[in-house]
């Protein structure tokens, strides 16, 4: 491959002088030069560096001077770049055909799983044979932990409010822990090994949480909506309540525990979905 043309202009250096201005200019290019690799992985293109800084130095020079000709023509830069829309068009086509299909390999998947399922359409009990990750231990699916008291926290390692109630979540299983609750922390699919880990150093988890990653997405696709965190409590038959709104009902929930622990299972109470309300036509009155 012939090697990018040295740019038109010396490399300006950022000194200690340097204006706020400068200063600012120079952290953009930094931002832009983070969004690099992304880009190219996003057109599956190896961006060459050297061009790539070729373009950004000519780009700058023409906006100070506007008859510099550029090394390559406009209508040259307008085919490239549909060019390469086209090719990100076909990318995100395939992306979306195999997001799809493996969707409905996902659903087929869980299908057995699911069992009876509550009013809402969720499941009626925990099934302990979705397929987990270990993170902290060997498991390959939930079977560990069942026929016990168990806490279920379901979370995103990317996500602001899981940060924020993983340590109260760390609080409550310390408390109930010496009662007989188990408390497993259940990473959603779309994280990964070392953001999870860097999540539970930084909730300061310890040996009373067991981490999982729901890799195969069985979890989320059993028994979340999407959202998280969310938070279930599971008696020892497996039947189990879903806390959807974890800093609202943390103290129901304490007191749910400390219930269950004396024996008295959770109950998931859950309304009925309301159906819309038809008239009906009252036949006219006889003249």
């Amino acid at each position: 491959m012939k090697k990018a043309p040295l740019p038109k202009k010396e490399a300006v250096k950022l000194g200690d002088d340097a204006t706020d201005n400068q200063k600012f200019s120079y952290f953009i290019g930094v931002q832009f030069e983070n969004q690099f690799s992304a880009i190219g992985s996003q057109f599956q293109t190896e961006f060459d560096v050297d061009y790539f800084v070729l373009g950004v130095r000519e780009a700058g020079a023409k906006s100070r001077d506007t008859t510099l000709a550029l090394t390559l023509p406009e209508d040259s830069l307008k085919a490239v770049g549909e060019r390469y829309n086209e090719k990100m068009k076909v990318l995100r086509e395939e992306a979306m055909k195999k997001a799809q299909e493996e969707e409905a390999k996902l659903k087929e998947a869980v299908k057995g799983l699911r069992g009876d399922t509550l009013v809402n359409g969720m499941p009626a009990k925990m099934n302990f044979q979705v397929k987990v990750s270990g993170i902290t231990n060997k498991a390959e699916n939930l079977e560990t932990w069942a026929g016990k008291p168990l806490l279920i926290f379901y979370f995103s390692a990317t996500c602001g409010h899981c940060a924020h109630a993983a340590p109260q979540i760390l609080e409550i299983a310390k408390e109930f822990a010496p009662k007989g609750l188990t408390t497993v922390a259940v990473a959603s699919g779309g994280n990964n090994k070392s953001g999870i880990r860097k999540f539970a150093d930084n909730a300061k988890f310890d040996d009373t949480i067991n981490i999982v990653w729901d890799e195969a997405r069985q979890f989320g696709e059993l028994y979340s909506d999407g959202y998280v965190p969310k938070v279930y409590l599971v008696n020892p038959d497996a039947s189990y309540k879903e806390y959807v709104a974890f800093e609202s009902e943390k103290e129901t929930l304490k007191q749910e525990i400390a219930a269950l622990m004396d024996g008295t299972p959770v109950v998931w109470k859950i309304d009925p979905p309301k159906t819309a309300e038809v008239d009906t036509l009252k036949p006219a009155a006889a003249k």
